[in-house]
């Protein structure tokens, strides 16, 4: 056994070795030269035509994260950001910018960004306006909502209400409820401290305290002692509870990945001597493979996106590599190990179909080493991050920032000369109808065997060659048991919010983003764009054209002169409070009425890991990070007095636009200077200053502060 054993490890080494050539050979070139073995050899195939897209920047990238529908208990429906219906959720479905949720009478809802979760309880809807790598904004205009921030700064989170904007000043728990008619608000802090600002004025909320803001016009507020737990309340701990048990699978991924509280549930680890840490599941059945159980769904910024049935098929499907190992599938989270690691929709390989397998599609998955290559618009460095993690040797990652022609290698369609480990593994590839792709149709139902020919002579593609249709955009079909964990799908018709709530307005610090492009203007364009999601210029060149949309409204707070002040027991004296005061902090995860027992939320160990083979490695943040930050700090404050006071002669949606602009040419800024290796940003272009409509100028673009930017 143990000679069998040592033969079996260096079978795959030097596996592991022939696809590390590969690899390197083809980021440099876009290409490979290095042929597979002879059973793996594909039959000549004319390679694609290259469809037509802008060169890739740092500005087009996709956020790095995506929230995670992680929990569905009752009736909850869903609407995607560009489509006009709603349809039943599902578990692990993606949220992001513009989507909605509905929560219904009874029903409970759970989303896990990462250092955000958010828990939704009956009879709420709750829209996600903004969410990106440094920004998560939800609009509230019914309903109650939990929010937890797990990391001790947090990102810029911000939650808009009819009547008030809450935000919370870092780690703790905070729970909002908006009334049926939208004229009261109450946010009550657990733990950690929040802002409220309503009327013009803000005032500062600690631990154990809640905040009552009555009325839209002229809005008053008290501050008081917070009671006593309710069935939300104590529901919401007992998820809190179960997160802080994960510690196993805190070890080997990164603070911020969504869904590692089931891994620890559903699976168990081990160290491999070639793979690193693995992680197992446990509960599926025989010949269970990877992306065989659940249903593909269309998102405009990634494309085709992979939604498993399994209770914790979120981080294993969007994360990392498979690896088959003596004779069991295990999950490879990676040896390198950063706190917020790069989401993709699904980390396969695909297979199409031609001649007598026309009509059909197939998929595997990746194995470690091979690079994930996106099949939407996408910079070299984006390429770089999203791979760091598994693919070790960095220098083969970095050689794609480095060729002269970049939309060669992030575009490339025709793969067919790269070894696949997972290919030839027994059941890996899983083969159904295009039409059953398009349709979000559950993929067990629907799959085919795959014939050896299709096996080892299709042509391999980054993106399946299927244009999406409207029933691409969310599950609409009938209940069905189709996972190995025994999950079912909605079987209730979709139930919708009230009519009026799409139309409620609320207040807001940010300016949001331009309203989504409808998937029905995308579509044409989409038709001829072979399975690949447009490019952010593509989308942004419909939208003059596209219908009005269903835009969420926002009332700007007038925050720099505030013209009535909202009134109450905030301040000394009974006086409003209209600037942060220093919060009596308390044990951090202190939760509860004055007396209650404290529940400590789990603290994550600064200390890195004892050095071992295997051992993940840890990523910090660099000076180059902290110069992102400080910047970015203070171009965001600026943003938020332009939106309470836009500019004159310059409309809402002109602001949205140049905000959001701003953002993007920051990022690239960031990414240009990370891809050189310098440690601070490179300068910004200066813009002439904009004018307020009281006659005051603004700077459009703010010169980082000198302790942040350093020497080059």
């Amino acid at each position: 056994m143990r000679q069998q054993r040592q033969q079996h490890m260096a079978q795959r080494v030097q596996l592991d070795r022939l696809a590390g050539g590969a690899l390197s050979l083809l980021l440099a070139t876009g290409c490979v030269t290095t042929q597979p073995a002879p059973e793996m050899a594909p039959a000549p195939v004319q390679a694609p035509a290259p469809v037509p897209q802008p060169p890739p920047r740092p500005a087009d990238d996709p956020p790095a994260r995506v929230a995670r529908l992680a929990l569905i208990d009752g009736q909850v429906s869903f609407r995607p950001a560009a489509d006009t219906e709603w349809g039943a959720a599902v578990p692990n479905a993606p949220v992001t910018t513009g989507d909605r949720l509905w929560s219904d009478a009874g029903s409970r809802a759970e989303l896990d960004a990462g250092n955000v979760g958010l828990r939704l309880s009956s009879a709420t809807e709750l829209d996600v306006v903004r969410l990106d790598d440094h920004a998560f904004q939800v609009r509230i205009p019914q309903g109650t909502v939990i929010e937890r921030v797990r990391n001790e700064e947090g990102d810029d989170e911000e939650i808009d209400a009819p009547n008030a904007v809450v935000v919370p000043a870092g780690r703790g728990e905070y729970r909002i409820d908006v009334s049926p008619d939208g004229s009261t608000t109450s946010v009550t802090v657990w733990s950690g401290a929040a802002d409220v600002t309503s009327a013009g004025s803000s005032f500062h909320v600690n631990a154990r305290q809640v905040a009552t803001v009555r009325g839209v016009d002229a809005p008053t507020f008290d501050v008081s002692d917070a009671g006593s737990y309710d069935a939300f309340d104590r529901w919401s701990e007992g998820r809190d509870l179960r997160e802080e048990r994960a510690a196993e699978a805190r070890r080997y991924v990164g603070a911020d990945m969504a869904g590692t509280e089931d891994l620890d549930d559903y699976g168990r680890w081990g160290n491999d001597p070639v793979y690193g840490p693995v992680w197992y599941p446990v509960a599926v059945e025989s010949g269970w493979a990877p992306y065989h159980y659940g249903h593909w769904v269309w998102v405009n910024r990634w494309g085709w996106t992979w939604v498993d049935d399994a209770p914790w098929g979120w981080a294993p499907f969007h994360y990392g590599r498979w690896a088959y190992i003596e004779g069991r599938w295990g999950w490879c989270p990676g040896r390198v190990v950063v706190e917020r690691p790069v989401y993709a929709p699904a980390l396969v390989v695909f297979v199409g179909g031609a001649g007598p397998e026309a009509g059909r599609v197939g998929w595997f998955p990746l194995g470690p080493e091979e690079v994930y290559r996106p099949a939407y618009l996408a910079s070299p460095g984006y390429v770089r991050q999203v791979n760091v993690t598994n693919v070790t040797n960095i220098t083969n990652i970095t050689n794609v920032t480095n060729v002269t022609n970049v939309t060669n290698v992030t575009n490339v369609t025709n793969i067919n000369n790269t070894t696949y480990r997972n290919r030839m593994v027994p059941g890996a590839v899983t083969v159904v109808p295009e039409r059953a792709l398009a349709n979000a149709e559950p993929v067990r139902s629907v799959a085919i065997a795959p014939t050896r020919d299709f096996l080892s002579a299709r042509p391999v593609a980054i993106a399946p060659a299927v244009t999406p249709t409207r029933a691409s955009l969310l599950w609409r079909g009938p209940a069905t048991v189709g996972s190995a964990a025994g999950v079912t799908r909605p079987a209730h018709a979709p139930v919708v919010p009230p009519p009026a709530l799409a139309a409620r307005p609320v207040m807001a610090l940010h300016t949001p983003p331009p309203a989504p492009v409808p998937f029905s203007v995308q579509e044409r364009v989409l038709a001829g764009n072979a399975g690949r999601p447009l490019a952010p210029s593509q989308v942004a060149s419909l939208r003059p054209t596209a219908p009005p949309p269903a835009i969420l409204p926002i009332r700007p707070v007038p925050m720099l002169h505030p013209s009535v002040a909202a009134s109450g027991s905030g301040g000394p004296g009974g006086s409003p409070a209209t600037g942060r005061q220093p919060a009596s902090m308390p044990v951090p995860g202190e939760r509860g009425p004055v007396g209650a027992t404290a529940t400590a939320m789990p603290v994550r160990s600064t200390t890195p890991p004892a050095p071992g083979p295997v051992g993940p490695q840890r990523v910090a943040a660099s000076p180059l990070d902290h110069a992102y930050q400080a910047e970015r700090a203070q171009m965001e404050a600026r943003h938020r007095a332009e939106f309470a006071q836009p500019p004159s002669g310059e409309s809402a949606a002109e602001l949205a636009q140049r905000h959001e602009a701003e953002h993007q040419e920051l990022e690239q800024r960031y990414q240009q200077a990370r891809t050189q290796g310098r440690p601070t940003l490179p300068p910004a272009t200066p813009r002439p200053p904009a004018t307020t409509r009281d006659g005051r100028q603004t700077t459009t673009r703010d010169k980082a502060p000198d302790r942040a930017r350093g020497a080059d």
